[in-house]
């Protein structure tokens, strides 16, 4: 029987193809991280789309610094938009005007919620934000185009609160 040339391998044939014979095969995929799966108001991140949520120390910090704004954007950070509400309905008032832009249509209950899709940004003419709180999804995206992104919807004026992996700080910068 004649070997399909390489061209219409499909991707375990050629990994299969490549290795030197005698080879055992390769290891099987494991998770992307061993943490556990956190969950906010009834939803549970989705580390397949890196979502992971803050905890709730870092979010009461993120939320006092959210304070000191009027209309924060939050770009990828459902959990500090579900904290925000929270906090709002525990003091029994709904003043804060904030916007989550976001992938996960789970959080379509909040009422600062629109989908968005990094890949594809538009301004935003109905908001004008005072501040950008954005978590990304850093392997999944590139940091240049989370720059573009970010240029699409705020001044440059605007600060912009980036939470990241301490090991790309060099990069971030």
């Amino acid at each position: 029987m004649q070997q399909p040339s390489s061209q219409h391998l499909n991707r375990k044939q050629r990994r299969q193809h490549l290795q030197p014979p005698g080879t055992p095969p390769p290891l099987p995929a494991q998770p992307a991280t061993s943490l556990s799966i956190a969950t906010i108001a009834g939803v549970d991140e989705n580390h397949a789309y890196e979502q992971y949520f803050f905890d709730e120390p870092t979010r009461a910090r993120l939320l006092k610094l959210m304070s000191c704004y009027e209309r924060p954007l939050l770009l990828c950070a459902p959990s500090l938009a579900v904290a925000l509400e929270d906090e709002e309905a525990a003091a029994g008032s709904t003043s804060s005007d904030y916007m989550l832009l976001d992938r996960d249509e789970r959080f379509a209950f909040l009422r600062g919620y629109r989908e968005f899709d990094l890949d594809k940004p538009t301004r935003l003419d109905s908001f004008t934000a005072d501040v950008v709180f954005c978590d990304p999804p850093f392997a999944n995206f590139p940091l240049r185009s989370l720059r573009d992104v970010i240029d699409v919807l705020a001044p440059p004026e605007v600060p912009v609160f980036l939470a990241y992996n301490g090991r790309r700080e060099d990069e971030v910068q």
